[in-house]
């Protein structure tokens, strides 16, 4: 994998979750010509649980690394990041949400 510069911040209150991001995109394409976006997720203290594909239970980590790659992948993934803050500012603030689903 290319190197790739991350942006890291800590963020503390009951909980402390650090949150590294960063990408080398563009790169002209998919991910054949070498664009990645990386997402990393630390949770020094707190609560923070998976759930993929391949193991479809609930796991407790402690921390977790998203890879992205090609341009449009960092694209949409910067979009589908603004509309999941969006959203959680707007549940936050008890208004109305669109697409609502149960999670169990």
């Amino acid at each position: 994998m290319p190197k790739i510069k991350l942006h890291t911040k800590t963020f503390e209150d009951f909980a402390t979750l650090t949150v590294s991001i960063g990408t080398n995109c563009p790169q002209g394409g998919d991910s054949g010509h070498g664009g990645r976006t990386v997402l990393r997720l630390l949770c020094d203290s707190g609560d923070m649980n998976v759930r993929t594909d391949a193991s479809p239970e609930l796991q407790h980590v402690e921390s977790l690394e998203i890879v992205f790659g090609g341009d449009a992948e960092c694209r949409v993934f910067a979009e589908a990041l603004e509309f999941a803050l969006t959203t959680l500012h707007k549940v936050w603030q008890k208004q109305e949400t669109t697409n609502e689903e149960e999670f169990e």
